[in-house]
């Protein structure tokens, strides 16, 4: 029989281990499979990395989506921040029926208040982080919550139309009295 061809299986016995001793075509062919797994661990590994890229690309461009939204919901911001209309102590009505807000201000508000129900479920969902909304809109929660008019309006009176709202806060850690 040629060894070339046959497979020769010799088990010595060598201080109790076994060894297998193979014919050259079969060694060439271990090697070859070694190569092949090692080539496709490196592929593996490349594809992995550039999925994760992709996933960050993807992540980056999803939170400057949001900030499109949330700039269409530009006015009740600018009411809300430092200097703004319904902020600043001499222009901000004091409480709910000293309000003059008409009813195309409440639909801002209401519509900025809604964008932070909808990142409140997007957190659940796991899609945001919720260090990340702190950062990124802390600010603007406790803006709303701290305007007296709207507290007392959407998150006493109409708290429970709020629901998705007030979790938000609640997970942010900004107190709602």
């Amino acid at each position: 029989m040629d060894s070339d061809i046959a497979i020769q299986i010799a088990n010595i016995l060598v201080q109790g281990t076994i060894l297998i001793v193979l014919p050259g075509s079969i060694w060439i062919a271990i090697r070859q499979f070694r190569h092949e797994v090692q080539t496709a661990a490196g592929q593996i590994r490349t594809a992995t990395e550039e999925l994760k890229f992709s996933h960050d690309i993807a992540r980056g461009q999803f939170l400057l989506h949001l900030d499109e939204i949330l700039d269409s919901r530009k006015e009740a911001h600018l009411m809300l921040r430092r200097g703004g209309k319904w902020l600043t102590e001499d222009k901000a009505p004091r409480t709910l029926d000293e309000c003059t807000w008409t009813s195309d201000e409440w639909a801002s508000v209401e519509a900025y208040m809604g964008f932070f129900e909808r990142v409140n479920i997007l957190v659940e969902k796991g899609l945001l982080e919720i260090e990340e909304v702190k950062r990124l809109y802390g600010h603007r929660v406790i803006n709303i919550v701290s305007n007296r008019v709207i507290y007392e309006a959407k998150l006493v009176r109409e708290k429970n139309g709020w629901k998705d709202f007030l979790s938000l806060c609640d997970k942010l850690g900004i107190e709602v009295k």
